[in-house]
């Protein structure tokens, strides 16, 4: 008599549990650090375009700055590695 009481007890913490595991399996299944992680590389590439944008149009104005030219440069080759 005394499972009786228990059985629907049972029963209804079977239920929740299938119920989880049913929910878990539709979860996406890329992890969100690396979702943020393939964000962040794109954002990355996109800051030191526009720094470089921005170094070049210096550049134009003036031109004969060696200093500048070495910054454009490594800009330049950082931004490449970013990217890829």
């Amino acid at each position: 008599m005394r499972w009786l009481r228990l059985a629907p007890v049972a029963v209804l913490l079977v239920m929740v549990s299938c119920d989880r595991e049913s929910q878990d399996s539709l979860a996406p299944s890329m992890s969100l650090t690396a979702d943020s992680s393939a964000n962040s590389t794109s954002t990355v590439c996109v800051a030191y375009s526009r720094k470089l944008a921005d170094l070049k149009a210096q550049q134009a104005q003036w031109s004969g700055d060696a200093a500048l030219q070495h910054r454009v440069s490594v800009i330049s080759s950082v931004r490449d590695d970013a990217c890829r």
